[in-house]
């Protein structure tokens, strides 16, 4: 895990230990295999075991040392993740539930944010809203698509918190880096916006980086 971005966001002794009886991970590799190159294998995202079995075991076995990367599941197999075994469902949940936790440092950091931006709230409470400019400009959302909308914008989201009842005082925490003038439908409805990079009426400012 040295070297990767993993070590920065996650607790790696703690991925480490609860992973101990399922599988032996190593905070570094050894001498003797940092050296060489591993071959590198495309994996979709949430593949049966089948799928481990008939394309990538016949490389490890060839090349004892790869390197996985992820990709999205392509529609195929989406019928086939519901027969996963009920033993790697169990491990699936052991990772996600218990050896994935966040550094100390970035738990601080939202139970900072979490603290600010919920502060003065009714009931403490917010609405964080997975929006990035740059992946909807990626995927072109500015344009009108003959099939109806590809996506939802700043508009949409903010037409659609408005008529689930949220009050117009509501903070809302939007996951993009820095405030963007498509994000001004929000801001209309409602004042209390915050991103990752922001100066509140808190006085306070937040710089994250994931």
């Amino acid at each position: 895990m040295g070297g990767s971005e993993f070590d920065k966001i996650y607790d790696v002794n703690n991925f480490i230990l609860s992973l101990k009886d399922v599988v032996k991970v190593v905070g570094k590799l050894p001498d003797d295999v940092r050296t060489i190159e591993p071959v590198v294998v495309k994996v979709p995202y949430r593949v049966t075991p089948k799928y481990i079995e008939e394309n990538v075991a016949p490389i490890y076995k060839q090349h004892r040392i790869i390197q996985l990367t992820t990709v999205f599941s392509p529609a195929s197999l989406k019928d086939e993740e519901s027969s996963v075994p009920e033993d790697v469902r169990s491990i699936q949940c052991l990772v996600t539930y218990n050896a994935l936790r966040f550094h100390s440092k970035v738990q601080k950091i939202g139970e900072r944010v979490i603290s600010r931006v919920s502060k003065g709230s009714n009931g403490d409470r917010f609405v964080a809203v997975d929006l990035r400019v740059d992946v909807l400009k990626r995927k072109g959302c500015s344009q009108a698509s003959s099939n109806g909308k590809k996506c939802y914008d700043a508009d949409d989201v903010s037409t659609f918190l408005k008529r689930l009842g949220f009050a117009s005082d509501t903070p809302i925490y939007v996951t993009q880096s820095r405030w963007d003038d498509s994000l001004a439908p929000i801001k209309e409805n409602f004042p209390n916006v915050y991103t990752k990079v922001t100066t509140s009426n808190f006085g306070f400012r937040v710089n994250c980086v994931f």
